[in-house]
């Protein structure tokens, strides 16, 4: 298959690694900044065309499969575009950034005979889906979640995007904690309503996004949730599930616990860009060009990738009226 990726940034350079490595052939690699293209075609060695505008890719590489690893606010036309044209496509998390822009993109998929899919790559973590398999048929009585993550100011300088409302989305919740989110609606269950408080304490002077967030979830299970990129040391995403037995089970990014004591452990860990990514970006891409090229659908479509942008739109809704926000 022809494969095209357009973003070339951090998570583009992410995207460009697996593929070499997977073999697929890039034929065509985009970013505003053609210098860019240019590099990452150099130092993968893809022999591909770069071009600085992705309608041209799209209408010139014959394009099999693209990658979509651009700021938030260009996902959904970048979607649009290629479904048109029944071109298959990876996007990076999240899939878009408004309720309009989600009706869109559903309709899209539905009208086209091309795969969609959005790149949540925790959901193939090993510790994940051990997890999931170990909570099957227990009753869980409520989901705790946690991310302290740090993030300084030349983090929002050197790509202003991530701290503008507008082209991100929002701050921590749709950029950092999208996946805690996901994991919680997926192995606990997904909320009927939301409550959340959002705040911006430590990056006013170069951000309008929130840089801490606490949320609660109601619903068959009741669930919460602390995100801050404020912590002085970054530690590991938890999410805890207290179940009706008296027992805890505890997901990390690698390793499962039960009462604190280890149930499983990823031995080992290829990491293809920042660490907090998750070791699984192979495993997601290697099982999109499956389904693929077996004509079979994809796990992570538009459908399950809208849910936690509509859980986080909600909580953003709530923080505005300053209310809970039914889902």
């Amino acid at each position: 298959m022809r494969v095209g990726i357009v973003g070339l940034g951090v998570i583009g350079n992410v995207h460009a690694k697996v593929l070499k490595l997977l073999q697929k052939d890039v034929v065509a690699l985009c970013d505003v900044n053609i210098d860019v293209a240019k590099l990452v075609n150099d130092a993968f060695g893809f022999d591909a065309k770069v071009y600085d505008d992705y309608q041209t890719m799209l209408n010139e590489a014959q394009l099999d499969v693209i990658h979509v690893c651009t700021p938030h606010y260009l996902h959904c036309q970048m979607i649009l575009q290629a479904l048109s044209l029944d071109v298959n496509v990876l996007c990076e998390k999240p899939l878009c950034i408004s309720q309009q822009e989600l009706q869109k993109i559903l309709f899209a998929q539905k009208n086209s005979k091309a795969v969609l899919g959005v790149c949540q790559q925790n959901r193939f973590n090993p510790a994940t889906t051990f997890a999931e398999r170990y909570l099957k048929g227990r009753a869980i009585q409520q989901v705790e979640g946690k991310l302290l993550w740090s993030r300084n100011d030349e983090y929002f300088l050197r790509s202003p995007w991530r701290g503008d409302a507008t082209q991100s989305g929002g701050g921590v919740l749709i950029n950092q904690a999208l996946h805690t989110v996901d994991l919680m609606q997926r192995l606990g269950c997904f909320p009927q309503r939301v409550f959340a408080k959002l705040q911006n304490v430590n990056h006013q002077s170069v951000s309008n996004v929130e840089d801490e967030a606490t949320v609660r979830f109601y619903g068959d299970v009741e669930m919460s949730l602390y995100a801050t990129v404020n912590s002085p040391l970054a530690q590991e995403v938890e999410i805890r599930f207290y179940l009706q037995d008296g027992d805890v089970l505890t997901l990390l990014p690698r390793q499962v616990k039960l009462n604190g004591n280890q149930l499983f452990c990823e031995q080992s860990v290829d990491y293809f860009g920042k660490k907090c990514y998750g070791s699984s970006h192979q495993r997601i891409i290697w099982n999109f060009y499956d389904c693929v090229e077996r004509g079979n659908p994809f796990c992570i479509d538009a459908t399950e990738g809208a849910k936690a942008v509509r859980i986080i739109l909600a909580c953003y809704q709530s923080q505005q009226q300053n209310k809970e926000i039914y889902l």
